[in-house]
């Protein structure tokens, strides 16, 4: 074939086209490699955060779950009293006063004020009688105080423990399995989050949660 000066031949056109597609191929090639870098970066970096994210969960449940214990240990030493009058000139030593006489009359227990290192109403002031918080020096008091609280019956007034959150939560469980004890006729009772039943067994939330 003839090839006439100044003019592209075939063979040329056909070169030029396979070495521009060679070209475009090679920096796609090269943006694919730098964006699979760049993933790949990212990748690592969000396995580094995930790692993170399940360190601060980890130490936060052990935070969360000291926290509870503190709590539910210095709750251990309180009682709340409902039902206890109420009048706008009340103090807590006039608050102490009344308590401790309510102790000693109602369930017969042997209480001075020195059994009782703090006293005071819950919440704001309301046209509600606000429960009473009493928190005692011996534990030993406090549980007589709780195994007499029957004797409140018909008076209008009741005793209840300090309970966590949690507790509240897992109480509220444990309330229907008491009922249910209840109807079968089986002595039981609620002691914080522990259902007693009895005849030597004891249920927490956990237990009957996995039943």
């Amino acid at each position: 074939m003839e090839v006439v000066p100044g003019e592209t031949s075939s063979d040329d056109i056909l070169y030029n086209l396979l070495n521009q597609i060679n070209n475009n191929l090679v920096t796609k090639i090269d943006n694919i490699n730098f964006e699979l870098k760049i993933l790949k970066k990212k990748t690592n970096e969000a396995k580094i955060l995930k790692e993170k994210i399940d360190f601060l969960e980890n130490e936060n449940e052990q935070l969360s779950a000291h926290v509870e214990k503190l709590e539910r240990s210095s709750k251990s030493e309180n009682l709340i009293l409902y039902g206890i009058s109420e009048n706008s000139q009340e103090n807590n030593a006039e608050l102490l006063r009344i308590a401790t006489n309510l102790l000693k009359d109602q369930l017969n227990i042997e209480i001075t004020a020195f059994d009782i290192t703090n006293i005071y109403r819950l919440g704001k002031n309301s046209s509600r009688i606000r429960p009473v918080l009493v928190t005692f020096h011996s534990k030993l008091k406090r549980q007589e105080t709780l195994l007499n609280a029957a004797k409140f019956k018909n008076t209008g007034i009741y005793v209840s423990e300090d309970l966590t959150n949690s507790e509240l939560i897992e109480r509220k469980t444990l309330v229907e399995y008491f009922k249910q004890a209840k109807i079968e006729k089986k002595e039981a009772k609620l002691r914080r989050n522990k259902l007693i039943i009895i005849e030597g067994k004891v249920y927490t939330y956990t237990k009957i949660y996995k039943i």
